[in-house]
């Protein structure tokens, strides 16, 4: 009716792609990399345990709180951000493997049952969900 061209764009809006499948892995490797980044391997190695489980709560409960709201998280991005955040726990730049100590289930636990206090993202991300 106007003559006017329909363009396909995609661009970011309050960081959220737009036009973007947030089922697809490309739609959250942007997070991810956010998150890589600030969880560095220097910080991994030189910060005490208490001090990687602040950076953990933080970092990881922050950055995507927004992408979390509004998307379900695929279960393959969940667990690469559980991933994330247990090898960064257990000394992130380290060359050598290093074992668990407690069970994952026991560090998200609030610091009243023995707890970290770390959440746990399939769980946040439906309580964001259900708002």
């Amino acid at each position: 009716m106007f003559n006017c061209n329909i363009i396909n764009l995609t661009f970011k809006y309050l960081s959220v792609p737009i036009r973007g499948n947030h089922n697809r892995i490309v739609f959250w490797n942007g997070l991810l990399d956010k998150i890589r980044k600030k969880l560095s391997k220097w910080k991994g190695e030189l910060i005490s345990m208490a001090g990687r489980a602040i950076l953990i709560r933080f970092v990881i409960s922050t950055k995507p709180l927004y992408l979390l709201s509004l998307f379900k998280v695929p279960k393959i991005v969940c667990s690469e951000l559980i991933t994330i955040q247990r090898q960064f726990l257990r000394g992130w730049g380290c060359d050598k493997k290093k074992l668990a100590r407690i069970k994952w289930r026991t560090v998200c636990n609030t610091r009243e049952c023995g707890g970290l206090s770390i959440k746990d993202i399939e769980k946040f991300n439906k309580a964001l969900l259900g708002k």
